[in-house]
């Protein structure tokens, strides 16, 4: 194990050392790539698995992790893909991140950026490729209190100053300008840094299916209704089965009186199943969050059965979940929340 501090002001390293760990001391200068990059060349083994200091790897994938190291490995393959799952402020909340967290041990495989540092545009230079793993890891995530979000909000404006000075109109940087104002609540910024990246981003680049949602879910904070229906449809043009644009539809179509398109939306998005992508996504949005808005929906047509089975539904798998509980108690003043929204961003939302 390599760990690099760079100012840790408790026994944390210390603990590192007494477990094993080898650890290097160093400045920090405003770059999640150099710190992680220092990391990587003191590395010695053939694959490196990084992680962030406050990950906790499951037990039993880091027994999958050891199979997976000691297997077979195609010779362009440079990497492999886990998850990260950022728990939210409730059970039922969890944002599952696609990271590339295994690489191989060379030395041409270094990050890319101040802030939300990226493995994958190096693995693609050197022509290699990367595949899918069911390894995780659980992100505990940052301070969430009003000032430790207004730190972590300043610095990352910061970093991504750096990154914009640095690499101008580049549509990575320009997306996490606008995934970052969109969680400062600043909108009108959000709005503005999310169509350009669109307009320079390639068909293929594995955050424009994001772009679009963040961007619709911009325009719908704002009242922009009409405008983020346009973003939607072209969105849903070149990801016609994306299972967050699908579910944003579904609450425009609520939100505008559209109550059976709603329910056909909800209701295909029950169905369906989407092949694996990068992806930064609230895992609700396949399971109880969809059915929730859809009892909430049916409960606005006058057809309180198929309400009640959506409920019902919900407890099969979350018994505990309380506005399903709320729903079916027959007490008007326990009534559930009118809507399921998508979790808050967090700061393991960019996939790789």
């Amino acid at each position: 194990i390599v760990v690099v501090d760079t100012g840790s002001l408790d026994r944390t390293p210390h603990i590192c050392e007494e477990l094993g760990a080898r650890v290097l001391h160093s400045r920090w200068q405003d770059s999640f790539s150099q710190a992680r990059n220092i990391s990587l060349s003191l590395a010695r083994g053939e694959w490196i698995f990084w992680m962030d200091s406050d990950d906790t790897l499951p037990e039993q994938c880091g027994k999958k992790l050891r199979q997976l190291v000691d297997g077979p490995h195609r010779d362009n393959l440079l990497g492999y893909i886990a998850q990260v799952h950022c728990p939210g402020e409730s059970p039922d909340d969890v944002t599952v991140v696609d990271h590339v967290k295994l690489i191989r041990n060379l030395p041409d495989l270094r990050f890319d950026f101040h802030i939300h540092e990226q493995i994958l545009p190096a693995i693609r230079r050197l022509g290699g490729d990367v595949a899918w793993t069911d390894l995780y890891v659980v992100h505990s995530g940052s301070d969430k209190t009003p000032a430790g979000r207004k730190r972590k909000l300043d610095r990352d404006f910061r970093l991504l100053a750096l990154d914009l000075a640095e690499h101008p109109n580049h549509p990575f940087v320009l997306f996490n300008l606008g995934m970052t104002h969109a969680d400062a609540g600043n909108h009108l910024e959000a709005i503005r840094h999310l169509i350009r990246c669109i307009e320079v981003s390639g068909a293929q680049e594995s955050h424009l299916r994001k772009t679009y949602a963040l961007l619709v879910g911009s325009l719908m904070q704002l009242g922009h209704l009409d405008q983020a229906a346009i973003y939607l449809t072209e969105g849903l043009q070149h990801f016609p089965i994306d299972t967050e644009l699908l579910f944003r539809r579904a609450m425009l179509q609520h939100q505008t009186g559209q109550l059976e398109d709603a329910v056909d939306t909800y209701l295909r998005l029950l169905a369906q199943r989407e092949e694996r992508h990068f992806t930064s996504i609230d895992s609700g949005l396949v399971d109880h969050k969809t059915r929730h808005n859809l009892a909430i929906v049916y409960e606005d047509l006058g057809m309180p059965n198929q309400a009640e089975q959506q409920w019902r539904e919900i407890l099969k798998t979350r018994p505990n979940y309380a506005p399903a509980r709320r729903a079916l108690s027959g007490q008007p003043e326990l009534k559930p929340i009118r809507g399921a929204t998508l979790n808050g961003l967090s700061d393991c939302t960019k996939s790789s």
